[in-house]
């Protein structure tokens, strides 16, 4: 699991990547998180994301993935059900989420990258929310803990839209090496990963189909190329520039790419 990441101006190494990933687990680790543990995620399209998955996966923990449109009534139903230990959140997002957070469960902040800032509009880069909690990278990079043993494939845990009342957490069963093999071998079929994947992310990673084809990219170290969002024009730049190979795509996204002017 060593993929290379490209955010904007920002590349980083396969073995950086992997580096990034051993620490968080480390971290992870050190707040309590271990097999099929939960910590919760409500960040952007960001390489830190990514790594926070990895290392999920490398504990064998279940690492639960909040849409970051969602108010403070639908974070705190999530993260109460899903009994999360810890939430990763990005600074801007605390303005609606904050009142959400239950007591006893440790928050850490990540600011939002310039390209983010740089896609979203955010002009200060000052977040008042954010105050009294701590930093995710210097908790992170902190200390030289030790090495955390690999632990059976943990997995995201996914709620439901909550069409037939509240949301529901799934938890999935800890699979067979029978079944791990079997998942890569018809994942590298359903999604076309080979060697020298050129893999562009840009649909929300808070959903089950990006965040699956980003961690099986991921899996197949493949090169990957993280957008905070999806942007027309910008996608047919990148695939132009860059080679890419691989994307992930719905329908609305494709609308758009169709409704560009022919000169585009």
């Amino acid at each position: 699991m060593r993929p290379t990441i490209h955010f904007d101006v920002e590349t980083i190494s396969a073995d950086e990547c992997y580096e990034r990933y051993q620490r968080s687990a480390a971290a992870l680790h050190a707040c309590g998180i271990g097999e099929r543990d939960v910590f919760a995620l409500m960040l952007h399209n960001e390489p830190v994301m990514l790594e926070l998955m990895l290392a999920g996966r490398w504990l064998g923990a279940r690492w639960c993935l909040i849409n970051w449109h969602f108010q403070a009534q639908e974070v705190r139903y999530i993260l109460t059900d899903s009994a999360a230990k810890v939430l990763i959140i990005h600074a801007d997002l605390l303005r609606a989420a904050r009142d959400g957070i239950p007591p006893g469960i440790k928050v850490f902040v990540v600011t939002p990258a310039a390209h983010t800032c740089s896609v979203f509009g955010f002009n200060d880069g000052i977040w008042p929310h954010a105050n009294g909690f701590d930093r995710w990278e210097a908790f992170r990079d902190a200390a030289l803990r030790p090495a955390v043993a690999q632990k059976a494939p943990g997995t995201a845990m996914f709620y439901t839209s909550g069409t037939t009342g509240l949301p529901k957490g799934i938890l999935r069963a800890a699979p067979s090496t029978e079944q791990i093999e079997a998942l890569h071998q018809m994942n590298s079929i359903a999604m076309g990963l080979e060697p020298d994947v050129r893999a562009l992310v840009s649909a929300p990673l808070y959903h089950a189909a990006p965040m699956g084809y980003a961690l099986f990219a991921a899996l197949h170290e493949a090169a990957m190329w993280i957008e905070p969002r999806f942007d027309v024009e910008r996608t047919l730049q990148l695939i132009e520039t860059h080679r890419i190979t691989h994307t992930y795509m719905v329908a609305t996204m494709f609308v758009r790419l169709l409704a560009l002017p022919p000169e585009v």
